[in-house]
């Protein structure tokens, strides 16, 4: 039987939701209502017993224990009270295993004096309101009364309450009333002693004590509340607002607020305050502690090497530039090219594109994490721009490829798209190796021609340490002649709707009195003038020309050798005349 019983009793405590045995009890809070602790014989009162987690409670009347013990409730009532009811009360909370802290006291004056003066339950604390009232124990209509501070009168009046807004220090003392009603004096009530404590006040610390962290970084804050005071819940502000819902109040344990993982927004100014049933009813607000979260690193910033557009073929780097605030720290990168698939780049700040092809053409972004953080930026988007490797044109001055011995011609070479960086190939005839490479300026020039000077010509651009060059130009074939006579023409082939010049020379510049053109061996024109004139030139334009120089009154004359013009459509795709 003894053994079933002991069964029933630990089953009953296992039941019961008690206290965390491992934490720091709870203070037990006892208030009362009315919340006068001066009272009539007669009049009834009821203090209340407050305690987290904890069902029953223990009674004390002047720290005398079991004076009280059958009472096992929160409340704790007098019906009808008695001089003998003064005195010192407190309480506690009882799971049977663990009990609370024992309540601050209250003092209970029960008076059978026909007037008394009524306070609340004391101390007071700096900063709360406090109301005095003058009370007549036959409920008579009071008509004046005089309040006196330590026997100095205060303030007369109808009313029967002495209020302050805000208590501070210079308030403590021994209060009285002294009440009429119209020309009958009642009485004056004993003295009542008014204590005046400051508020306790809350203390916010770091932990680490730092006030300046990186961003990611873990930060606790922590509030503690002085003095001998427990049951606090704290309330946390950031820049004067309270902080979010979910993290505003903490228990007696729970008395820290933590950041795990900080960023630029919990940048600001911190206090805390605690609140909490009972009196004082909230503490002081903390000083406040500026908390400052700086970068990590910086933005990262991508450039493109050796420029936003490059020629197909050309090395491109990628370089991501990220600045570390904080020594130690280790940095992955990453590229993305259209907002696709990321290139991973490990801890090295650059990525090469050795050899750029058309297809590299994009937008391109790098993004930095802080290795072991989870810490992302990712930089602005640079454009890239490939290009098919550039034409390169070819060009005799004067514009004229048929030449007299000893006479000077120069080639002059262009890049489309910018003449910058590249420096200068020449060829001739079909030959691989460059007769002259120039380094500076875009012109080759030959001066007193000789027969061994004609031939096709044709050039390219170089740049860059690892040479990247233009396409050939079109050939210019450079004929060098001992005659008598030449027909000078441009480059051919000449485009549909251009105008064509063909002049006809003579060797030193002689006195000459007529000019023949001909064309496929058929004569198109006798005149004085050197030059035969086309504005537009068409298709059927294209042919054999020369001409026919007679000088001294026509007792001599002289032909030039046949030239070709050919004649391209504007729109029509030919084959040039490659550079071999």
């Amino acid at each position: 039987m003894s053994s079933t019983k002991h069964l029933i009793l630990i089953l009953f405590f296992a039941l019961i939701p008690f206290a965390d045995l491992t934490d720091k009890p709870a203070k037990a809070v006892l208030t009362l209502d009315p919340p006068w602790a001066v009272i009539f014989t007669g009049d009834k009162i009821t203090l209340k017993c407050a305690a987290d987690d904890f069902w029953y409670f223990k009674w004390y009347q002047a720290r005398k224990k079991d004076s009280l013990n059958k009472i096992r409730a929160e409340e704790y009532t007098i019906n009808t009270a008695a001089v003998s009811h003064s005195g010192e009360y407190t309480c506690k909370g009882d799971h049977y295993l663990s009990e609370s802290i024992l309540s601050d006291p209250i003092h209970i004056t029960v008076s059978d004096e026909r007037v008394i003066l009524q306070t609340p339950p004391q101390p007071v604390f700096e900063g709360d309101a406090l109301t005095l009232r003058c009370r007549d124990r036959y409920n008579s209509d009071i008509t004046r009364v005089v309040f006196y501070k330590d026997n100095k009168e205060l303030q007369s009046q109808a009313d029967t309450e002495l209020s302050v807004a805000r208590v501070s220090k210079s308030d403590e003392g021994s209060y009285k009333c002294r009440a009429w009603r119209w020309s009958a004096y009642l009485g004056d009530s004993a003295e009542v002693r008014v204590s005046v404590r400051e508020r306790p006040q809350a203390v916010l610390t770091l932990e680490p004590a730092w006030t300046q962290i990186f961003k990611s970084e873990s930060v606790t804050l922590r509030c503690e509340v002085q003095g001998d005071y427990t049951g606090w819940r704290l309330t946390w502000y950031k820049d004067g607002k309270k902080v979010s819902a979910t993290q505003d109040y903490y228990s007696r344990i729970d008395d820290k607020y933590t950041i795990s993982s900080a960023t630029q927004y919990h940048s600001g100014e911190y206090t805390c305050q605690g609140e909490r049933t009972g009196n004082p009813s909230y503490s002081k607000t903390s000083d406040a502690l500026t908390l400052r979260v700086s970068k990590l690193f910086s933005t990262p910033t991508l450039t493109v090497l050796p420029g936003a557009s490059v020629w197909e073929g050309e090395a491109v780097t990628l370089q991501c530039g990220a600045q570390i605030n904080k020594q130690g720290t280790q940095l992955q990168y990453h590229y993305i090219k259209d907002n696709g698939n990321q290139r991973r780049a490990g801890s090295q700040d650059q990525h090469s594109i050795p050899a750029a092809e058309l297809r590299d053409t994009g937008s391109y972004q790098c993004e930095v994490e802080a290795a072991g953080t989870g810490l992302k930026k990712k930089s602005g988007s640079v454009s890239l721009t490939v290009k098919e490797l550039p034409q390169t044109t070819l060009t005799p001055e004067p514009p004229f490829p048929e030449i007299f011995i000893g006479e000077t011609v120069t080639l002059r070479c262009g890049v489309k798209g910018g003449s910058a960086g590249w420096k200068y190939l020449w060829y001739k005839d079909s030959e691989d190796t460059p007769v002259l490479q120039t380094a500076a300026g875009d012109s080759y020039t030959i001066t007193a021609a000789a027969i061994s000077d004609q031939g096709q010509y044709c050039c390219r651009g170089q740049r860059g340490d690892q040479p990247l060059y233009s396409q050939r130009s079109d050939k210019v074939i450079l004929t060098v002649s001992d005659t008598w006579v030449i027909l000078q023409t441009p480059p051919q082939p000449v485009i549909e709707g251009d105008s064509l010049t063909l002049r006809c020379r003579v060797r030193t510049n002689y006195t000459f009195s007529r000019i023949v053109f001909f064309k496929d061996n058929e004569e198109i024109q006798s005149q004085n003038n050197t030059e035969l004139s086309v504005d537009r030139v068409s298709k059927s334009d294209e042919g054999s020309y020369k001409c026919r120089a007679m000088w001294n009154s026509s007792t001599y004359s002289g032909d030039s050798a046949e030239v070709r013009v050919s004649v391209r459509g504007r729109f029509t795709r030919t084959s040039p005349l490659l550079c071999l």
